[in-house]
């Protein structure tokens, strides 16, 4: 029981932590501070392979519920779909940002806009992602 409350825990404090580094990944950049948004992005990275695994975790690894609840839950694909839209969405920003990182002359206004809009679209996305996760903890969506 301890074991699937640490699972639990650090599956929100990855959420929480993937939102706060995305949305400061954007701040950082609306006011050209390359650096930083380059430490936010690493942050970024982390918490979604933190998010991935402790999602993975709690689903298969035994715990709580067990996979046969969330493999029959609409809100669980739904939450799966989010989280593998959000992954794709970010390739383009990984891309760009590690391009950045090598070449100075490429950290532009314009660069730094893209990667900010694609940074607030994944904002709202893990936004319904954590909808779709509430509503999963409720059983809602389960089907047989």
């Amino acid at each position: 029981m301890i074991v699937a409350a640490l699972a639990s825990a650090l599956h929100v404090l990855s959420i929480v932590l993937a939102f706060m580094s995305v949305h400061l990944r954007a701040s950082a950049l609306k006011t050209g501070e390359w650096p930083r948004a380059f430490r936010m992005d690493a942050l970024w990275g982390l918490s979604a392979i933190l998010l991935l695994g402790t999602g993975l975790w709690r689903a298969f690894g035994g715990l709580e519920k067990g996979s046969d609840y969330y493999l029959h839950n609409a809100a669980f694909h739904t939450k799966l779909t989010l989280f593998v839209l959000v992954v794709l969405i970010e390739v383009y920003p990984m891309i760009l940002l590690i391009r950045c990182r090598r070449n100075e002359a490429l950290r532009t206004p314009a660069n730094a806009r893209k990667v900010m809009i694609f940074s607030h679209v994944e904002s709202l996305l893990l936004v319904l992602l954590v909808l779709a996760a509430t509503l999963m903890a409720h059983g809602i969506g389960y089907f047989s």
